[in-house]
């Protein structure tokens, strides 16, 4: 019997693994309260005494912030932050130098102390952090994009991943296969919110759409998955195609205090009875907004692969697929996060 159940353990071991590292895009929440606390300390905290000083114009911008989180769409919000900024960033770059503070250095101090995160600056004054694992795994295409706006902008890094989602299918190629066995994919979600905090997610059999808006000390976060076993069928010659569009934008607004906005869509690929990744990948972000400042990141691609499952007939090709959002405002609202995953191309192909 022990030799009967080791297997099945293995497996669910395994596959356990990869869902939790369909998550790990996504920065752990331990790591970004200690970049909160660290920013807190090194910036905002110094922001916030100073500024009142001049409480009159403190009171300006806490109006003028509200406003854009009144906003009822992204285009208001941004035309009302563009405002803002016109309106106040010399005052606040007047008050940076009054309270002894140097963007630069503040990026150079956080890089020491989290070297496995990415700071830079978002919106002059705001702080934005990424992994520094997101880079493609085994089994990806990388192909120069054919867009000419492709403009997403972790990808336009030098030497950043260039993929296209299209090279590897054609109409002639998909007519001389034999056969194509389209995956089915199981959804699951989680919305864990605190206070007046709010989360959502949305999903379907090939998408998914996580939100959260964090308001009034309250934080949430948002998850959904999807998730695909199939038994990889006989034939001479085996591949599986997969495509997906992976989506990150998070706004956050230091109405009250600091707030924090993060999330991350994520993609990987296996087979469990191998333990062999076939593919991995995804997008994450955090931005940090000081007191009475504003910060915000979009950041999305296209992730494409076609491995070779010649010699895994009869085995297991396992797709899992994730997005997740979390929002944290420690007094007031404004701060919030969106992340989409959306597979266009989930096939066997023998």
């Amino acid at each position: 019997m022990a030799k009967k159940t080791c297997l099945p353990i293995v497996l669910f071991s395994f596959i356990l693994f990869q869902c939790i590292n369909a998550r790990a895009q996504q920065i752990p929440a331990a790591d970004l309260e200690a970049i909160q606390n660290e920013i807190t300390n090194l910036y905002s905290k110094k922001m916030e005494t100073v500024l009142a000083k001049d409480q009159a114009k403190a009171n300006k911008m806490k109006a003028d912030l509200q406003d854009v989180e009144k906003q009822p769409d992204n285009e208001g919000r941004k035309r009302a932050l563009e405002n803002f900024s016109n309106a106040h960033k010399a005052h606040y770059k007047k008050t940076m130098d009054e309270a002894g503070i140097n963007m630069q250095d503040i990026l150079a101090k956080l890089k020491n102390r989290f070297p496995g995160y990415d700071f830079s600056v978002a919106n002059d004054f705001g702080i934005a952090v990424s992994s520094k694992n997101q880079n493609i795994g085994n089994g990806f295409l990388q192909q120069p994009p054919k867009q000419k706006d492709w403009a997403y902008q972790s990808f336009n890094k030098s030497g950043g991943p260039q993929i296209d989602l299209d090279t590897y299918s054609t109409t002639n190629e998909i007519k001389s296969l034999t056969s194509i066995q389209e995956l089915t994919f199981t959804p699951n979600k989680t919305v864990n919110c605190g206070l007046a905090s709010g989360g959502n997610v949305i999903i379907s059999n090939r998408y998914i759409q996580a939100t959260s808006t964090g308001v009034i000390a309250g934080g949430c976060s948002s998850f959904g998955n999807l998730s695909s076993s199939t038994i990889i069928p006989n034939g001479q010659s085996i591949t599986g195609r997969v495509a997906v569009s992976l989506e990150v934008n998070c706004w956050a607004l230091g109405i009250g205090g600091f707030s924090l906005a993060s999330g991350s869509s994520s993609i990987s690929v296996y087979c469990p009875e191998t333990r062999q990744s076939l593919g991995s990948g995804g997008k994450s972000a955090a931005v940090y907004a000081p007191f009475l400042w504003y910060a915000s990141l979009y950041d999305a691609g296209n992730l494409s692969f076609s491995p070779s499952l010649n010699g895994l007939q009869g085995k297991t090709f396992v797709v899992n697929v994730g997005a997740m959002s979390s929002a944290t405002s420690i007094y007031c609202c404004g701060t919030n996060s969106f992340a989409t995953a959306n597979i266009t191309t989930a096939r066997i192909e023998y």
